[in-house]
């Protein structure tokens, strides 16, 4: 077995198949969009002004406004009510970290509840950053859908440049930032310095760059289990896969 062989069987990237219940799921299609209102307008018309507020003092109300083919996960007022004033101290001090908490609840791309499935990963104006949506089934109670985290109260308000769903609160980008698989592995080298010399050997492979770059879930071999494998083998391993990478 190839060093890049293994490393694909090691690494499983989760897609889900659900479907959101229970929202509604009659968001306009782009070419019936023209005589809508833009999404902040329309955020106005709902009565979302805390958000509004927040694209103000962020310097993002025209982006937002002039945005094509967006969808905004859109805290509620309660949601900023309930700010801790540390928080709110902490984004008067560091401008450009409260305008990246706004650009991640911006998604790019229309949205609607359809296409919304469990482990779906969105791609937000707070590059390179990810959000995770998510659908919990229920059999006594109506399915639950969250992004990231923060649980989707109502959706499918359809705007002229995007689509709003509405969510019951402010998703903290920097608690996501979560330690990246190497540095992970290498924190914990008294277990998986094996593995950690494996993934470095593979590293710049096409198939090992992709999944680096991904959320991903790896199931990870610690240091006794590759000691349980035949003699030499280990060695063997490494020494293939860079000669291969050698031609």
């Amino acid at each position: 077995m190839s060093l890049e062989i293994l490393l694909s069987v090691l690494v499983v990237i989760t897609t889900g198949s659900s479907v959101v219940n229970g929202l509604d799921a009659n968001a306009a299609t782009k070419e019936g969009r023209g005589q809508l209102l833009n999404i902040i307008d329309l955020a106005d018309r709902l009565g979302i002004f805390s958000f509004l507020l927040a694209l103000d003092e962020t310097n993002l109300t025209q982006t937002i406004r002039y945005a094509d083919d967006i969808t905004v996960f859109i805290p509620s007022n309660k949601a900023f009510l309930d700010l801790p004033e540390s928080t709110r101290e902490y984004w008067r001090a560091n401008p450009q970290e409260y305008k990246k908490q706004m650009q991640y609840h911006i998604v790019q791309g229309l949205f609607p509840t359809e296409l919304l499935v469990d482990e779906l990963l969105l791609t937000t104006l707070d590059e390179p950053l990810l959000a995770r949506f998510n659908i919990y089934n229920h059999t006594k109670m109506s399915d639950i859908a969250t992004y990231q985290g923060s649980v989707v109260s109502s959706g499918n308000f359809s705007a002229a440049n995007g689509i709003i769903h509405l969510i019951d609160q402010i998703v903290d980008r920097n608690r996501i930032q979560s330690i990246s698989t190497i540095n992970f592995l290498e924190s914990n080298g008294t277990s998986f310095s094996k593995l950690s010399q494996v993934i470095e050997a593979a590293r710049d492979s096409k198939p090992v760059k992709e999944a680096l770059s991904r959320n991903n879930t790896l199931f990870a071999p610690n240091d006794d289990a590759f000691s349980k494998l035949p003699g030499g083998y280990f060695d063997k391993l490494i020494k293939d896969r860079l000669h291969c990478e050698g031609h």
